[in-house]
């Protein structure tokens, strides 16, 4: 893949970022009040390239619900740095989201099939959020299967068991146990990957990066 469409003029999203963040990201990608994700902004491009492929937007269904959630799924590069990572994030129209966040061991791993175990909230790795229904959920366990192709699409499924986030400590102040208002949920996914690609500038301090670079112009898959 060479695309010629711009590139990602924002750093690549944290590896690890747990509940709170994900409120974020699921704010700034994805609309939880269940309009559509907008398609590609000019500093994003789709990772088959030179515009071929209109459908970047990902349909996410959770099993038992109705709807699915509008998602977007993107790569994110930054020349220096090995791992790549990989979030899938959803929302629906009564406010409810889900962010898989996963990482390849580089850009020459991203495509063809992966199988990827998610880590307890606390520990390193990948790992899924959700909030469903008004309370907020970290992961317990889980597994992704996905698949990335090159003309840039993705499909996929995952079982994910969750446990209520402690987002400020204090239900395990009040000694709750984590397996309180634990549940799980299933689905799939299927649609296209964008890709955000960023060079960090030489000489700055404070994470300055660029997008129009040799090595983003250039990022083949």
């Amino acid at each position: 893949m060479n695309p010629s469409a711009k590139n990602a003029s924002v750093s690549g999203t944290a590896y690890r970022c747990g509940a709170v963040a994900a409120v974020v990201a699921c704010a700034a990608l994805v609309s939880c009040s269940g309009s559509e994700p907008s398609p590609p902004a000019d500093d994003t491009r789709a990772a088959s390239g030179l515009g071929e492929r209109t459908d970047e937007q990902v349909q996410l269904s959770i099993d038992g619900r109705d709807e699915p959630m509008h998602a977007q799924a993107r790569l994110s590069v930054t020349e220096g740095m090995q791992e790549v990572s990989f979030n899938i994030t959803g929302g629906d129209a009564a406010d409810n989201f889900v962010v898989i966040d996963l990482a390849f061991a580089g850009v020459e791993s991203v495509l063809g099939l992966h199988s990827i175990e998610l880590e307890p909230a606390g520990i390193e790795g990948p790992h899924a959020v959700a909030s469903l229904d008004g309370q907020v959920y970290d992961t317990a366990r889980g597994q992704v299967e996905l698949t990335l192709s090159k003309d840039g699409g993705v499909q996929g499924s995952f079982e994910i068991g969750l446990v209520v986030a402690d987002l400020d400590g204090s239900r395990a102040a009040a000694g709750a146990a984590p397996s309180d208002g634990a549940t799980s949920i299933s689905g799939v996914f299927s649609g296209g990957w964008i890709v955000a690609c960023v060079s960090p500038i030489r000489g700055f301090t404070g994470g300055h990066a660029v997008a129009d670079s040799p090595y983003c112009n250039s990022l083949e898959f």
